[in-house]
């Protein structure tokens, strides 16, 4: 989706990624509305909370390297620009585009990737579909976002993030048996390229590029 001419706030990074996942979250979550009871006061121990899953590392380049030499020359182009708020939200798309795929998301895939990776995509999951066979992926934790390359040409901008997430990935026959992939948690390195042309309406940075190690 592109944002029109007449766009009349400054350009937000993946904002189109947020409002996706406010809406998936409400429609989760659901809403609360009028008078809630106060919750009775229990009685005899309470358990402490668990503590809180610990944050992603987010990984900035080495200053004074060519890294950052780019960045700095992207946000030259578009002063909005900031590196740190790219990364929080590019693990954002990360885990949008993980569970678009795994769901058959057309409309986020065409949204959230360029040509080569959406055509990419659609082609499995046309295989899979007809080959009955379901997907389950879901990502429990990122534990990195790191920008490890980056490039401008002209006013096209493609950044470099190397993710390393903990997973869960198998896919299961119309019986309900696993045929690939486990239920176990698996610790994956991928490295996602996004790009965006610098200084239009488009807000969206797209996948262009996916490697795993």
């Amino acid at each position: 989706m592109t944002a029109g001419a007449d766009f009349p706030f400054d350009i937000v990074i993946f904002g189109i990624v947020a409002v996706f996942l406010v809406i998936r979250l409400r429609g989760i979550l659901g809403r609360r509305d009028g008078f809630e009871p106060k919750a009775e006061t229990p009685v005899g121990p309470v358990a402490a909370p668990p503590p809180p899953a610990p944050a992603a590392v987010i990984g900035l380049p080495a200053s004074g390297s060519p890294v950052e030499h780019t960045l700095q020359a992207i946000q030259a182009s578009e002063p909005s620009f900031d590196p740190a708020r790219f990364l929080a939200d590019a693990q954002s798309a990360f885990r949008a585009i993980v569970v678009a795929f795994a769901r058959g998301d057309h409309a986020t895939l065409s949204l959230l990737t360029g040509r080569l990776p959406q055509a990419a995509f659609e082609r499995a999951i046309a295989e899979r579909e007809q080959a009955r066979l379901t997907q389950h992926a879901e990502i429990l934790a990122i534990e990195s976002a790191r920008i490890t390359d980056a490039t401008l040409v002209g006013q096209v901008a493609a950044i470099t993030v190397t993710f390393v997430s903990e997973q869960t990935s198998f896919i299961t026959n119309e019986a309900g048996e696993i045929t690939a992939g486990h239920e176990g948690r698996t610790l994956i390195d991928d490295i996602w390229t996004f790009e965006r042309t610098i200084g239009t309406s488009d807000p969206v940075w797209k996948l262009v590029e996916t490697h795993q190690t």
